[in-house]
């Protein structure tokens, strides 16, 4: 895997790029045409975000892969971390939303400069 050239490399990020404006433009044009609601062009812009995040993460000449060190432990942790969060959102959303109002009001300030009288 690591054995790939730069061009291979180069040349499927730039497939993936112009696949993710591709489907971007298409599924614009049909939610236009067709109407907002069309399942067609909404799967069409799913489906140019996903490429879109694809292309960001994939490796340029001067940086590697946002994967390439990522440990199999680290991402079925994220993996069952998202399930809980999905199946539990009802109950973690309003105590996040608590935790974050309390960690706002109780944060530290700044302190103002005293003023020395002499």
């Amino acid at each position: 895997m690591r054995a790939m050239t730069q061009r291979s490399v180069a040349l499927n990020r730039t497939l993936a790029g112009l696949l993710s404006i591709g489907c971007g433009v298409a599924g614009l044009a049909l939610c236009v045409l067709r109407g907002i609601d069309d399942p067609l062009g909404a799967g069409f812009i799913r489906m140019g975000v996903v490429l879109a995040a694809l292309w960001c993460a994939m490796p340029t000449q001067t940086r590697e892969a946002a994967w390439a060190r990522v440990s199999p432990w680290v991402l079925i942790g994220v993996l069952l971390a998202a399930v809980l969060l999905i199946r539990h959102l009802r109950v973690l959303l309003p105590i996040a939303l608590v935790v974050a109002i309390v960690g706002y009001v109780l944060r530290p300030r700044k302190k103002q400069p005293t003023r020395s009288t002499r």
